[in-house]
């Protein structure tokens, strides 16, 4: 949930980003494809390389990446400093998700086989939702939202 919750966080303050970088709406919607492209590429070259490496090392290899998306969010000074963000979120989000998702099913408990595929269903979609309002709401009542 949050790695989704980081990948819809920063949705409402592309617009900010926008004004404050200068650049027009075909930039800004290329900024926010570029993750889905970063994700899919990642999950369809590393989604078993939690099988071979182990889940915690893909996990950490994932919180480690979206640590330092956030980080270039963070110091965004230009837009290819959000391309860049959003590419490594992209990765961070595609290695986590994989490696999370095989593990929530690893470790359902047996009296429950259902539970591992509820989680992976609903997370996703808790994450962005809570990802995205959070960032909302900081945008709008916050002192400044880029920081």
């Amino acid at each position: 949930m949050l790695f989704l919750f980081a990948a819809a966080a920063p949705s409402p303050l592309y617009a900010v980003y926008a004004a404050k970088l200068h650049f027009s709406p075909i930039t800004l919607t290329e900024v926010f494809g570029v993750y889905a492209i970063a994700l899919l590429i990642t999950l369809l070259f590393t989604g078993s390389l939690s099988d071979a490496l182990g889940r915690r090392p893909v996990i950490l290899a994932g919180l480690a990446i979206q640590l330092v998306s956030m980080l270039a969010f963070l110091f965004a000074s230009s837009v290819e400093w959000l391309f860049a963000a959003r590419i490594l979120q992209g990765v961070a989000t595609g290695l986590a998700t994989s490696a999370l998702g095989a593990s929530f099913v690893d470790l359902q408990p047996r009296q429950r086989p259902w539970l591992g595929p509820v989680v992976n269903s609903a997370t996703p979609a808790l994450g962005l939702a809570l990802g995205a309002l959070t960032a909302a709401t900081l945008v709008q009542y916050g002192p400044d939202p880029l920081r």
